[in-house]
């Protein structure tokens, strides 16, 4: 068992958005903005329970464990279009 602190809790700010999907930063750029699940899907045609699985999916790639992690996330590491 290894003791390094850094693979037990990994940062958001320790992976890279190179393999977010684009359909995945569209729904971050929203997160980012304070939408709801709801109005994501709405905002983009596609069931709220799809916005659920990109945002699991996110959380997964970018190391963050809520929605305010995901979004610091997204604000450091996003380029504004």
């Amino acid at each position: 068992m290894r003791s390094d602190s850094n693979t037990q809790n990994p940062s958001p700010k320790a992976k890279t958005n190179g393999k977010l999907s684009k359909r995945e930063v569209a729904i971050l750029a929203r997160l980012l903005d304070g939408f709801s699940n709801k109005e994501i899907a709405n905002a983009l045609g596609i069931a709220d329970t799809t916005v659920k699985v990109h945002v699991r999916s996110i959380f997964q790639k970018t190391g963050a464990k809520n929605r305010t992690q995901a979004a610091i996330w997204a604000s450091e590491n996003l380029t504004q279009h």
